[in-house]
């Protein structure tokens, strides 16, 4: 039986109460069943090569989604069914005129079948088999462009492990330290560090818990702030900020020693700071116009309203 299709239309966070103010603020099978994959990362990338075949491996119950870089316009192929009679195919398609996903699922236990896929205006030759190491996704991305999608991918994926390794604050509180002055520097160095200590010398931080990609903008007439990253510090009862400042004009200035923070109508003046005190609008490092501060709330305000 050869079908063709085309044309085919088918129907955590920082509490409301904390302001920053002047911021200025397929693995294999072990026993040869479905089951012992479910959950296992799946998803493949391709590059869409029309010198190449497609290769999607597929598996009987479990329906395989491949996503095109652009709208398919036509799938033409022998011994594929695009609806409910399972009996007259291979493959079952799935797909609607105009969109970029096309689903597989087998019809047998064994064997392959090749459909052609019209898109972007070139043929290209998908090769569908059952194969025991299945697919969950087969995404398809344009020719020369996989490192580059596989590098954003591994970033995307390693800022996820990076949320989802974030340190819980404890349920209660711990002992207190006695502020010093060089714990208040060894603080902030080690909240500008945290990223390579949290890899290289965990031991170092302990004790100091953090969100990344806050994301919360103050603005102001000469710039907008945007809040970066909170470090806490649990048994000094400190809050350490990264702020990244987006300047509306050429050049502009604030006062490198004037940040603090504003906790309901208590407002908390930096302990110290490194910044520079100046915003430009074409740095030759992003990082000239970022900022670091600290301050602490110790004995005026509870912990829980000075964290995420």
């Amino acid at each position: 039986m050869r079908s063709v299709i085309h044309s085919r239309k088918l129907p955590g966070k920082l509490s409301k109460s904390l302001a920053l103010c002047a911021l200025l603020t397929t693995g294999h099978l072990h026993a040869q069943t479905v089951e012992d994959e479910l959950g296992k990362d799946r998803i493949v990338t391709q590059e869409l090569d029309p010198s190449k075949p497609i290769i999607v491996r597929t598996m009987p119950t479990v329906t395989t989604t491949v996503q095109f870089p652009e709208p398919v316009d036509a799938l033409d192929g022998k011994g594929m069914v695009v609806d409910e009679s399972k009996d007259l195919g291979r493959f079952q398609i799935g797909w609607q005129q105009g969109s970029r996903f096309v689903s597989v699922l087998p019809l047998v236990s064994s064997g392959s079948m090749n459909i052609n896929v019209i898109t972007g205006g070139k043929v290209y030759v998908m090769l569908l088999l059952v194969d025991v190491h299945f697919d969950w996704i087969v995404r398809l991305v344009p020719l020369g462009s996989i490192e580059l999608v596989e590098n954003l991918l591994k970033q995307q994926q390693q800022q996820k492990q990076q949320m989802k390794n974030q340190a819980q604050m404890p349920e209660k509180p711990v002992d207190p330290e006695v502020m010093t002055p060089a714990k208040a520097i060894s603080f902030l160095d080690k909240c500008i560090m945290f990223p390579l200590l949290e890899q290289t010398k965990p031991e170092a931080i302990q004790g100091i818990y953090h969100r990344y990609n806050v994301g919360t903008i103050t603005s102001y007439k000469q710039f907008d702030v945007e809040l970066l990253s909170v470090y806490r510090h649990e048994a000094l009862d400190a809050l350490a900020f990264q702020v990244r400042f987006v300047p509306k004009q050429r050049e502009a200035y604030y006062d490198p020693q004037g940040f603090g923070i504003r906790v309901g109508n208590d407002y908390y003046q930096q302990f110290t700071s490194k910044a520079s005190g100046k915003v430009v609008s074409n740095p030759a490092d992003p990082r000239e116009n970022e900022a670091w501060f600290w301050s602490s709330v110790r004995d005026r305000a509870g912990r829980e309203t000075t964290w995420l």
